[in-house]
């Protein structure tokens, strides 16, 4: 869990970084792409987790309860982080030149990624207080 609340923000980062400056994108390709990588695999593994735990915890993904809000902003924070990485990929291995388009794709997904992760901690300390 921790790691998906660190690789998510630090991923985001690097995609600005990327957008921004893309001749540091090309010398740090691999880091970018291996990081969103490991960033996508720790959120499945943390939505995974979560959904198991929903069930012990009575509810189910049909009826998720007190834990639709927290489970809906999860599947934000796996979404935007794989479209992140899918960008990436694109970029990476088909060599697609980036435009202005490219960079304003980037930069939302960048903003989703993170209001989905604060948003999904906030729920879950909320969900821990109740």
């Amino acid at each position: 869990m921790h790691l998906t609340i660190v690789a998510v923000p630090v991923i985001a980062l690097l995609a600005i970084l990327a957008a921004v400056r893309p001749t540091w994108y090309l010398k740090n390709k691999w880091l970018t792409t291996g990081l969103a990588a490991l960033a996508v695999v720790s959120t499945a593994v943390t939505n995974s987790t979560g959904e198991a735990l929903m069930v012990l915890k009575g509810a189910s993904e049909e009826n998720p309860g007190i834990y639709a809000d927290h489970a809906l902003y999860a599947k934000g924070v796996i979404i935007s982080a794989g479209a992140l990485l899918g960008l990436f990929l694109l970029q990476h291995f088909l060599a697609i030149k980036t435009g202005r388009m490219h960079m304003i794709i980037q930069v939302l997904l960048v903003i989703v990624a993170i209001i989905s992760t604060v948003a999904t901690g906030y729920e879950g300390a909320a969900l821990v207080w109740r």
